[in-house]
This record gives structure tokens, C-alpha cells and sequence, in this order.
């Protein structure tokens, strides 16, 4: 029997696998109500994304953002998102 932690990982990946096979996401991977920025900067960023501190409701959250460029590929974007 797997344990909590594994069983769990398990079950995203294959959540992932098909909503990336069927191209659509899952109602729990959507937020419900409107999330805020809650700072003028992102809180740390690289290359290919930045976090930013924001509220939703009333918890504070992350929210990462994927940069997308004009030059980026469309399947390599729904790839990382997926």
C-alpha cells in the first residue's frame, strides 16, 4: 500500500497527463473568485516565469505567472502549462 504522500503524487501526475492529453483543466485546477496583486513587483522571477505575492478571499497566495513571448512556440506553452 503506497502511502499518503506517494498516492497523492501519483494521482496528479496522471491529472496532469490527461488534462494535457484532453486539453482541458480540471475544475479543481480553477480558481473560483478574484484573486489581487498584492505588491507593486513580482516577489522573485527567472527566465521563464515570476511569482508574485497576491489575496484570494482573504488568504495570501502565490501566483505564478509562465512569460510568454511573442517568439515562444504555442505547443512548448501548452506543454508547461499542461
Amino acid at each position: 500500500m503506497q502511502s499518503h504522500p506517494e498516492y497523492r503524487m501519483r494521482t496528479l501526475r496522471v491529472l496532469r497527463s490527461l488534462s494535457g492529453s484532453w486539453g482541458v483543466l480540471p475544475a479543481s485546477y480553477t480558481l473560483q473568485g478574484e484573486v489581487k496583486v498584492s505588491e507593486v513587483r513580482a516577489w522573485i522571477g527567472t527566465g521563464f516565469s515570476e511569482v508574485w505575492r497576491g489575496i484570494l478571499g482573504s488568504e495570501m497566495v502565490a501566483i505564478k505567472v509562465i512569460k510568454v513571448t511573442g517568439t515562444s512556440d504555442p505547443e512548448k506553452v501548452k506543454k508547461v502549462c499542461a
